[in-house]
């Protein structure tokens, strides 16, 4: 019976260590997803303005061309 419940003890460490390294791994990919989700909001701000800067030199050159 001892056996049986040093086995039993042995799994239930192993369990909690592994839990614990999930719920460790969990928490980086969260931190990891969190970074990436505002680079991904940053680089789409960045994106409308320059196409929005695009727009204004193409009304420009228009302007320029018409002007001529």
């Amino acid at each position: 019976m001892q056996t049986l419940n040093e086995k039993s003890d042995r799994i239930d460490q192993k369990l909690e260590a592994h839990i614990e390294e999930n719920r460790r791994q969990f928490d980086q990919n969260t931190l990891e997803h969190r970074q990436i989700a505002q680079d991904l909001r940053q680089n789409a701000q960045e994106h409308r303005l320059m196409m929005q800067m695009i727009k204004e030199l193409n009304e420009e050159q228009n302007k320029l061309k018409q002007a001529k």
